[in-house]
């Protein structure tokens, strides 16, 4: 009797652990048929939003620099070397003679400026004086008055004076523009300044020949009552002032630019006799801050040069500044929303440089994109030319509840997101269910999206990603955590 319980009782125990066995085995099974799934807990941050482009890197001004004299030539700076105004270039032993020839030069084409001058000041004194002495003829009919242009000749003279001053300065901006020192709009203004000027000039000439057309008309309805002689000796008499008046423009001017070329050639004189040391020796310096650039073929230490020949390039620059230009969809934007932080970063593969940060200087629209001007700095030589990767990237600056754009979810009714809520079913542990979480979308950048939950707080992970589609309710397993 005691043999058969003993073997009930081992019989029983069999068969519960076969039970459980299975049911271990059965749980694990379907486990495996459930889908699996990759939690994270939720997190604070912005987000951001990425735009590339590609540009060309602008190219350098470039400066000529040449041989004043003939002999033989010494490199003191060489291609790619960056030089200080008043740093050595180079030197040339020139002989005695090119010397001499090239002052001698210099003084005889002074001689023909004085000269010339001095021929141009007798001759505007004695149109002047013309012009003073010359009177009509006594004229005993109707009178015509001859119109006072004097408003008008003042208003060319002054216009004109303004004119200069504005091309100067358009001249200027210009150079300050190609050399990154101002911008687009100051060199646009100075465009205008120069035009509004001109057309000023336009309409005071229009002006004044309709004044001597209305003047011509009512001379013309006294014709009838003036002797036909008188009448051509008033218009002769016009015509010569006029022609005085002419003479004596163009003879201003001309000494305007004789006085011009004087100052330069006494420059260019003083200038030669300073660079030229008592061996006979020309230093040439540099005049403002560059990179050198050699010329293919150019002329190398210890060979003889002649003068007037080429040596080599200066290509400007603005203390190690670059500059580059892109062009971007419109969706980049003129300029960066409020609360919203622009960070343009630039590569340029043939120099393997990375990450240089850029400061973009405007935004313009053009041919429906919109071009981009960026300025960089770099402190090594650039010669212009590379392509430059662009990479603009703006960053909300509202924190907040951050997922990545693949934990976002998206159906008829809204955005939300899945979270997992764990529940005891067996004895051998827990079964997990994905459970549906309203959110309202804040931002969405590039790679994550910022946002507020509309119920209330979650009781478990947030699902990020799964290995097969999933919805709201249904049972998974989790197979890691980020």
């Amino acid at each position: 009797m005691d043999k058969r319980k003993i073997l009930i009782i081992k019989l029983s125990g069999a068969l519960t652990a076969l039970l459980l066995l299975l049911t271990f085995f059965s749980n694990t099974i379907h486990n495996l048929n459930v889908p699996g799934v990759v939690v994270g807990a939720r997190g604070t941050g912005v987000t951001s939003s990425i735009t590339r482009s590609e540009g060309l890197l602008e190219f350098p001004d470039n400066i000529g620099i040449y041989a004043e004299y003939s002999g033989r030539f010494v490199l003191a700076a060489f291609n790619g070397d960056r030089v200080d105004e008043g740093d050595l270039l180079f030197t040339i032993h020139a002989d005695v003679d090119n010397i001499l020839e090239r002052l001698e030069t210099d003084n005889d084409r002074l001689a023909r400026v004085l000269l010339n001058r001095t021929r141009n000041q007798t001759e505007l004194a004695q149109a002047q004086s013309q012009l003073a002495t010359l009177s009509p003829a006594p004229f005993l009919a109707r009178e015509i008055a001859m119109p006072d242009l004097s408003t008008f000749d003042h208003e060319e003279t002054r216009l004109a004076a303004e004119i200069d001053r504005a091309r100067d300065h358009l001249a200027t901006q210009q150079i300050l523009f190609n050399a990154g020192g101002i911008a687009q709009a100051a060199l646009t203004e100075a465009t205008h300044r120069l035009e509004t000027l001109e057309a000023q000039r336009e309409r005071n000439a229009q002006s004044r020949a309709i004044i001597m057309e209305n003047y011509q008309r009512n001379l013309a309805t006294a014709e009838e009552e003036n002797r036909i002689s008188q009448e051509q000796i008033s218009r002769n008499l016009e015509n010569e002032r006029t022609a005085i008046n002419r003479r004596i423009g163009d003879l201003q001017l001309a000494l305007q630019l004789l006085d011009i070329e004087e100052a330069e050639i006494r420059r260019q004189i003083t200038e030669h006799q300073e660079r030229i040391d008592e061996d006979g020796v020309a230093h040439v310096y540099a005049e403002f801050s560059a990179i050198v650039q050699e010329i293919p073929g150019g002329p190398q230490t210890g060979s003889f040069i002649d003068r007037g020949r080429r040596v080599f390039s200066l290509a400007l620059e603005d203390e190690n500044t670059y500059h580059v230009t892109a062009f971007f969809h419109e969706s980049l934007g003129i300029t960066a929303e409020p609360g919203i932080l622009r960070q343009t970063t630039l590569n340029i593969p043939a120099l393997r440089e990375n990450g240089i940060p850029g400061i973009m200087q405007r935004v313009t629209p053009e041919g429906g994109r919109l071009r981009a001007d960026i300025s960089f700095q770099l402190d090594r030589n650039v010669f212009g030319g590379e392509r430059i990767e662009v990479v603009v990237e703006d960053f909300s600056m509202q924190r907040g509840e951050v997922l990545p754009n693949y934990a976002i979810r998206q159906d008829a009714a809204g955005d939300f997101i899945l979270y997992l809520e764990r529940e005891a079913n067996t004895l051998l542990g827990y079964s997990y269910f994905a459970r549906r979480m309203p959110i309202n979308v804040v931002q969405r950048g590039d790679r994550s999206t910022a946002f507020v939950m509309l119920l209330d707080e979650l009781e478990g992970p947030i699902i990020l990603r799964s290995d097969r589609p999933i919805s709201a309710g249904d049972r998974v397993r989790m197979i890691g955590e980020e």
